[in-house]
């Protein structure tokens, strides 16, 4: 009966870590993409943003309020791009972490 109680708790384990190593795999995979997107559009749109207000503001096509909401969105953009990477190493960190390896 023990053997029974003790076997049954093992494989309840390795479903359990199976479950988790499913989760981690399909998380890093979903930042992996989120990484790509950042690096390969919204990264350069900031620039572009921050670049083309500054032309505008200092040749006076634009306003410092709409300079200023301008680079407000390029932050925004590189923000969001520091925390799809540590979001993505967090999955990283977690995943070697269960398969024991440092």
């Amino acid at each position: 009966l023990q053997e029974q109680v003790a076997q049954t708790g093992y494989e309840r384990y390795r479903a359990e870590l199976a479950g988790q190593l499913e989760e981690l795999l399909l998380r890093r995979t979903e930042q992996q993409a989120r990484l790509r997107y950042f690096e390969t559009t919204a990264l350069p749109q900031a620039a572009v943003i921050t670049r083309l207000s500054t032309i505008a503001y200092k040749a006076g096509e634009t306003g410092y309020s709409e300079y200023l909401l301008n680079l407000e969105r390029a932050r925004r953009l590189r923000l969001d791009y520091l925390d799809a990477l540590l979001q993505h190493n967090q999955a990283v960190i977690e995943l070697e972490y269960l398969l024991g390896r440092q």
